[in-house]
């Protein structure tokens, strides 16, 4: 986003060796650290990592369930025309 102007230019420097963005990375790291900490001191140290953990692992696994139900809604028209459609658009995906 610091290529197209939308945060600070300083967010776009490229390492020459390593390609890779270094203050975005830098910058990144610290408020991570920062979000870790205040997390932690705020719930005494109980269990913030694992919920956050969780929390995350059930978001995917709804994402993933309602990508499977959208592909089936896609495909409906064709998973009627011949079982091989109906094994590859309609179980398979």
């Amino acid at each position: 986003m610091a290529a197209y102007k939308a945060l600070p230019k300083s967010l776009a420097k490229i390492h020459p060796r390593f390609l890779t963005p270094t203050v975005s990375t830098v910058a990144m790291g610290l408020i991570s650290i920062v979000v870790y900490v205040g997390l932690n001191y705020s719930s005494n140290g109980i269990g913030v990592i694992g919920d956050a953990v969780i929390a995350i692992g059930l978001y995917i696994a709804f994402y993933y369930g309602l990508t499977g139900f959208a592909c089936a809604w896609y495909y409906r028209k064709n998973l009627t025309s011949s079982a091989r459609n109906l094994w590859m658009q309609g179980i398979l995906r």
